[in-house]
């Protein structure tokens, strides 16, 4: 093995290169596809293919010769799923955030009665809203509790979404869902978006935007929010904050081991 000037073993990193050209792959793959994607020579890619294989990080297919990751690769990412902790994730991702648009921030998880913020993180010129870890955000007008909308299967949902439709929103204020099928209607648009918005449906003069966080399955994990007094703050869905949002949420969402689809780059 080869040394590099930092005391790195070479070998070890090609060999990781390799591995991770088949964790980005669909499903088993030739050895000449795995050569490309790692960017070796057929017949060095085949010499480690072969230490891979007897060390269990690699299985290849007796009939059609193609290599997958093996069961000690499987083993060894679910070890680390299990050691990675969201909230302490996210409270590196909210300083990140913070420092790169200094507005208010927040993460949300699902809770029994709804969306609950679980990271708050002050800008340095606070917003001033009655919301705080612990707090329960509403689902239709709340910019957290309409991601949770749109990425939660409905049966998760249903419970609260039934009483906040039934209590019926302030018809002063626009751009509520007022039935299940507006409901429907605002959660496409959610996913089509990629992320949720709201110009003071919640609280008045208090705009925010919301993003999905998912965990290594594709299922929603947690969201991340940002916001601010509606006069000064970047709402634009291709704005400064939202940018800056979605490149947050998707870095956390690939911490916690969830590839995006290349095609869209979302979810």
């Amino acid at each position: 093995m080869t040394g590099d000037r930092r005391g790195g073993v070479q070998s070890v990193e090609t060999a990781a290169g390799i591995l991770a050209a088949m964790a980005a792959a669909d499903g088993p793959q030739s050895l000449k596809s795995l050569a490309a994607a790692a960017g070796l020579a057929p017949a060095k890619a085949h010499r480690y293919l072969v230490s891979l294989v007897r060390g269990g990080l690699v299985e290849q297919d007796p009939a059609s010769g193609r290599y997958a990751l093996g069961g000690l690769a499987l083993h060894l990412g679910l070890a680390a799923l299990r050691r990675l902790d969201v909230v302490e994730l996210a409270a590196a991702a909210l300083a990140d955030l913070g420092a790169a648009i200094d507005e208010t921030a927040l993460l949300a998880v699902w809770g029994n009665r709804g969306p609950v913020v679980i990271r708050w993180r002050e800008a340095s010129h606070p917003v001033t809203v009655n919301v705080r870890i612990g707090s329960v955000m509403p689902l239709l007008r709340s910019a957290t509790g309409r991601v949770f909308l749109a990425y939660l299967p409905e049966a998760a949902t249903a419970a609260v979404l039934q009483d906040e439709l039934a209590a019926g929103a302030d018809e002063s204020v626009p751009d509520v869902p007022r039935s299940a099928a507006q409901a429907r209607s605002l959660a496409a648009d959610v996913r089509e978006r990629g992320l949720a918005r709201v110009q003071g449906q919640m609280l008045p003069g208090v705009a925010a935007l919301s993003a999905p966080v998912f965990q290594h399955d594709g299922s929603l994990q947690a969201v991340l929010t940002v916001l601010g007094p509606a006069l000064a703050f970047d709402a634009a869905w291709t704005g400064a904050n939202a940018v800056a949002l979605t490149a947050s949420a998707r870095a956390l969402s690939a911490r916690l081991g969830y590839h995006a689809p290349p095609e869209t780059g979302g979810r």
